[in-house]
């Protein structure tokens, strides 16, 4: 059976690489890395984010708006060239 829905991991993390909250998805049975920009935790927080630890939390804080987000990016096949999706400012809203 072919599972369409989009799962995501509760294991979450700060990339301070890429400046974004990292976590994964899997849909039809592939994992895909997924990452949420700084900037879009600041707007959906309405605030200035300082630190992982406070990006973490607003991801928490806004988590299920998040995983819409991302979950419409996936499955309209929106994906950067490594194969990740970024959830980015103008995707949430601001």
């Amino acid at each position: 059976m072919n599972d369409s829905s989009v799962k995501f991991s509760d294991d979450l993390r700060w990339n301070s690489g890429k400046m974004a909250v990292q976590l994964s998805a899997v849909f039809s049975g592939k994992e895909i890395l997924c990452l949420v920009s700084e900037e879009a935790l600041a707007d959906l927080s309405r605030g200035h984010i300082g630190s992982g630890d406070q990006a973490l939390s607003a991801f928490r804080q806004h988590a299920e708006k998040i995983h819409g987000v991302a979950e419409a990016l996936i499955r309209a096949g929106r994906f950067e060239q490594d194969g990740s999706v970024i959830v980015r400012t103008g995707d949430v809203g601001g």
